[in-house]
């Protein structure tokens, strides 16, 4: 009968620390999904500041080298 209960608790302590790991395993996935998303935010910020600074720079340059002005729309 000791064997028995002494292999139980084996097995019970098996599944204690399977799903410890598994736990683990799954706090550090999240971890690193969130500073993707972080990183991923920081760059569509970076991105759409860029863009909207280029993208006035060369409307006003071609506006000014085809003569038109938003001005007199």
């Amino acid at each position: 009968m000791n064997v028995v209960c002494c292999q139980v608790d084996f097995i019970l302590a098996d599944i204690e620390l399977i799903g410890t790991e598994f736990l683990s395993f799954w706090i550090s996935l999240a971890k690193y999904i969130t500073l993707i998303e972080k990183i991923v935010a920081l760059l569509s910020i970076f991105l759409k500041n860029y863009m909207k600074y280029n993208y006035n720079d060369a409307d006003s340059y071609y506006r000014k080298e085809s003569g038109f002005d938003s001005l007199n729309y």
